[in-house]
């Protein structure tokens, strides 16, 4: 019951005389129905007294009106705020439902830009360490085939100057073979030619460990030619040249060996070389993208955090609105079906004082 009649009840009784033993109006069947609820019971009280104060039903029947007419003015006055108020939640949970769905397809968005992102990180992080590893297999395989050349280079020039070496040697050789050629040879010579034979003796030894390296088989050499005839010492010349002939076909072979080899080697080189380059450039660019993925990763996750967490306080008002949507509808459901009832009671003693008064 509303503050304002219930003020008026409380005028009106107060202003009412305490004789109520002349009309037993509350006896009646259908009164005692209603002071079956303290309003009901109440606006009876205040109906008798305002009878029994003023004896005239016209009085009663104002009182009644105008009870119930404030309680319509108050319930038109209540639609209005309410009709305004449910409109004011309804579009605030509207709004409020809007923006968590957009948050939700902007988080949705940044989670799929943000896991691009992270596949980036992953791939460039297994590019680099393929190129890392590759770039140490690289410098590896340059300082090997450096090793590789310094060996060749050395044993080529080994090999040249044994070439040499024995080439000299056989020119010596052959020299002194062919000084051979028509000279005495044999037993019980002049001394003087005992001596110079002693002497191309020394020569050849000489000449030949060059060759052989063998004092054996230096000797056996040196006695196979001062002993031969001169169809023999011819023959051991044309063997000597044809093994100088071989000795410089070897040393010409090692030459273009060697040729190869530095062709091969600086090939080899230019190829690692421009490869270790492109392999430091695809480093510094690797490593250059992975901050700045890296950095993505982090900004729009900062953002992504930012957004659920906004998202989070709009669920959270929208729950509260919801719950005082439904906490206020439930007091103007209350309170309306309060004025029902109190209007409904009215009504009946209404009809009550107008068949059983008037």
């Amino acid at each position: 019951m509303k503050f304002s009649n219930i003020l008026l009840l409380i005028t009106l009784f107060l202003s009412a005389k305490a004789d109520t033993t002349s009309f037993k109006f509350e006896s009646l069947a259908e009164v005692s129905e209603i002071t079956k609820t303290e309003y009901g019971k109440s606006i009876v009280e205040t109906v008798l007294l305002t009878y029994k104060t003023s004896g005239n039903v016209e009085t009663v029947q104002r009182l009644l009106d105008d009870l119930l007419y404030k309680l319509n003015k108050d319930q038109e006055r209540d639609d209005l705020q309410w009709n305004a108020e449910l409109r004011r939640l309804n579009e605030k949970i509207e709004r409020l439902t809007k923006q968590i769905e957009a948050l939700r397809l902007e988080i949705g968005a940044l989670e799929a830009e943000r896991d691009k992102y992270v596949k980036l990180v992953a791939k460039v992080k297994s590019n680099l360490l393929q190129y890392e590893q590759q770039l140490a297999e690289n410098l590896k395989q340059k300082v090997d085939l450096a090793n590789i050349r310094s060996k060749d280079e050395a044993d080529f020039k080994r090999s040249q100057e044994e070439h040499t070496d024995i080439l000299n040697a056989l020119d010596k050789v052959i020299e002194e073979l062919k000084k051979l050629l028509g000279s005495i040879s044999g037993h019980n010579k002049p001394t003087d030619v005992e001596e110079i034979a002693q002497e191309t003796r020394d020569r050849l030894n000489k000449s030949f460990l060059e060759i052989t390296k063998n004092e054996e088989e230096a000797q056996i050499f040196i006695e196979m030619a001062t002993g031969a005839d001169q169809k023999a010492l011819t023959q051991l010349i044309e063997i000597l040249y044809k093994l100088k002939n071989s000795t410089m076909k070897s040393y010409n072979d090692d030459k273009d060996a060697e040729g190869r080899s530095v062709k091969t080697f600086n090939n080899l080189t230019e190829i690692l070389i421009l490869e270790i380059s492109k392999l430091n450039s695809l480093i510094i660019i690797s490593r250059k993208n992975l901050v700045e993925y890296q950095r993505k990763v982090t900004s729009i996750q900062g953002n992504i955090d930012q957004k659920t967490q906004l998202r989070n306080l709009k669920r959270s008002e929208l729950q509260a609105t919801e719950k005082e949507k439904e906490t206020k509808q439930k007091r103007y459901e209350d309170d309306k079906a309060e004025r029902s009832s109190e209007a409904e009671i009215i009504r009946k003693l209404r009809h009550i004082v107008n068949t059983k008064l008037a």
